[in-house]
């Protein structure tokens, strides 16, 4: 307050802030579509419908129609593109009310850190913790984890390790989903 006082409001808010790490620099969000807010399903369907595949795709010669549709348990994966990833199959969750969740997905290891740079752009310096897992061998490998936190409790993190050695994770977590795992 002093400090105000002397200077001014106006040079003390003109001062560059470095940004605390993993506190995101606006809020969390997937593609526009807002966490937590209810009557969101027709956005999140229309992402999906963006990407032909969704739509109508052939795999192992069976026909797969339109994947653009919310379950009755909320659950709907598809593929889309976020970041560096290019039509990276996600999976994503609606609550009862039609409120997007929680969205994650299984990173090959090289994705990892273009992820997290592009993060990095958007929300801030993630906070970074380094740990180790180990696999059915015993061999030991290093883990960082990337985290970023908004204002209303939202997160996403970014597991360079994570099922397996050779697998990172990323998932976006909504404040209503994280105080349930609490």
């Amino acid at each position: 307050d002093s400090l105000t006082k002397i200077a001014g409001k106006k040079s003390i808010d003109a001062i560059p802030k470095k940004p605390e790490p993993g506190i995101a620099k606006e809020e969390i969000a997937f593609k526009g579509i807002p966490l937590d807010q209810p009557n969101q399903t027709d956005k999140l369907m229309a992402i999906c419908a963006e990407t032909k595949d969704n739509l109508e795709h052939t795999s192992y010669g069976i026909k797969f129609d339109n994947k653009c549709k919310a379950s009755s348990n909320g659950h709907v994966w598809f593929r889309v593109s976020y970041g560096p990833m290019d039509q990276a199959s996600m999976s994503f969750k609606l609550n009862d009310v039609g409120a997007l969740v929680n969205v994650s997905h299984t990173l090959d290891r090289h994705a990892v850190l273009a992820l997290v740079t592009v993060l990095t752009e958007k929300y801030g310096p993630p906070k970074i913790e380094e740990d180790e897992i180990q696999n059915g061998f015993g061999n030991k490998f290093d883990r960082q984890i990337f985290s970023w936190v908004d204002q209303k409790g939202n997160h996403i993190t970014i597991h360079s390790r994570h099922n397996k050695v050779d697998q990172g994770h990323f998932e976006i977590e909504s404040a209503s989903e994280v105080l349930k795992s609490v």
